[in-house]
């Protein structure tokens, strides 16, 4: 019986050993650029798309991330979870903030 029990253990213990639990993610970025107004998204390595910000309803300033949040809160609305936000000062004596979104989703598998 002990033997019985302890080739059963080690079993199971090999099975769970080499079973794959991970995730497979699709990754995405959104950079917003306040120096050239746009706003550039690259999804999962397969697509990059790139637009002006439209001012028309909001004021037009270097401090003014709203348009970023709203694409942002677009994906989020689409299935994106966020992971990450980071900005950084760039452009002559840093008058440019970029700003920058990491998102990811669970891949679906297609059997």
């Amino acid at each position: 019986m002990k033997v019985k029990r302890i080739i059963l253990t080690v079993a199971l213990y090999t099975f769970f050993l080499t079973m794959y639990a991970q995730e497979k993610n699709d990754y995405l970025i959104i950079e917003y650029n306040t120096r050239y107004w746009e706003i550039s998204v690259s999804l999962a390595g397969r697509e990059f798309k790139s637009e002006k910000v439209d001012f028309s309803q909001q004021e037009k300033s270097g401090y003014n991330a709203n348009p970023f949040i709203l694409k942002v809160n677009e994906y989020e609305n689409k299935g994106w979870e966020l992971i990450n936000f980071n900005s950084a000062l760039s452009g002559p004596e840093n008058r440019a903030e970029t700003y920058f979104a990491y998102m990811k989703k669970k891949k679906t598998d297609s059997k």
